[in-house]
């Protein structure tokens, strides 16, 4: 049981990290604001083209904000490390999980004033 808790606060913590906080060396903040850059500027000099481009990758703007988006991936590739079996029951159990104790917590929590 305390396994799985340790498994659960460490998926919450690189989620927030990666997608609302600085990280260290300010590398989580560098990566949010490149891929920020990437979709509204794209190459193109055509203001519509870029308007179109940035309704069509909105997801992913919002997503790389979001720690529920990222503990999807972070307790993935985290059940694969942390799970003492890699059979698919246990790996479906810590990867949803994780992955659910994100959302819980941040849905129950008063939204940041940033």
């Amino acid at each position: 049981m305390t396994e799985m808790l340790w498994y659960c606060l460490v998926v919450a913590g690189v989620s927030v990290t990666m997608g609302q906080m600085h990280g260290p060396f300010g590398l989580c903040y560098d990566f949010r604001r490149w891929v920020e850059k990437k979709i509204q500027f794209g190459g193109s000099d055509n203001a519509l083209e870029r308007a179109n481009r940035l309704r069509q990758y909105e997801w992913i703007l919002v997503g790389v904000k979001c720690p529920i988006c990222w503990s999807f991936w972070v307790s993935l590739v985290a059940a694969v490390i942390w799970a003492p079996t890699l059979e698919w029951r246990v790996l479906l159990q810590y990867w949803l999980g994780g992955m659910g104790f994100v959302a819980v917590v941040m849905l129950l929590s008063p939204p940041s004033h940033e």
